[in-house]
């Protein structure tokens, strides 16, 4: 629940609008204290009191661009402080064998888990060294040079492949082994 919160509450859009409601809930609330404590008006008469009060224009405009200026203000802090600077190996241990093929894959970082993780992980062309293989009919093939290699010849495992990478990568880089994790579905290892 917390990490549902979370997301939902970096969310640009989400953040603005349960703030909105907050802040909402809160005058209602305040509102309703006062006509409750003057003995002369009924619970109904506070509510169609508290929903036919009239606002002016401009004090609801300054509210909202407050609140927008403070959600900012606050989503800027929060970034800036869980930045880090990238470790080398997002740039330097990106291609590697594997397998008896060259891999190539990306290092993504994840503000939620505050680690880089594995994506993009493919086979290199072993003829040009350029394109990666798609797997297409049993068979893979080059987009770049249209060499085409039976599956059983490359036949790859990119889960064992992906595993053996972040356990190459805490080793090399054990430094900032913090800053590799692994997301799954349903499963985080950091």
């Amino acid at each position: 629940m917390k990490e549902w919160f979370q997301r939902i509450w970096k969310d640009p859009v989400w953040s603005k609008v349960i703030a909105t409601a907050i802040i909402a809930v809160i005058g209602a609330v305040i509102s309703l204290m006062k006509s409750w404590s003057n003995d002369s008006k009924s619970v109904e008469e506070s509510f169609k009191a508290v929903f036919s009060y009239q606002v002016n224009l401009w004090l609801v405009v300054a509210v909202i661009m407050a609140v927008l200026i403070i959600v900012g203000a606050i989503k800027k802090t929060r970034e800036s402080k869980q930045q880090i600077p990238k470790p080398p190996f997002v740039n330097d241990f990106t291609r590697w064998m594997y397998q008896n093929q060259i891999w190539k894959w990306r290092w993504e970082w994840s503000p939620t888990y505050n680690f880089y993780y594995v994506t993009d992980l493919n086979i290199e062309c072993p003829n040009c060294h350029e394109g990666i293989l798609d797997l297409e009919f049993m068979n893979y093939r080059c987009p770049k040079c249209n060499a085409s290699y039976e599956f059983a010849l490359i036949n790859g495992n990119p889960e064992g492949v992906k595993k053996q990478i972040l356990e190459d990568a805490r080793t090399r880089y054990s430094y900032c082994k913090e800053y590799i994790g692994e997301i799954k579905k349903g499963f985080v290892r950091n």
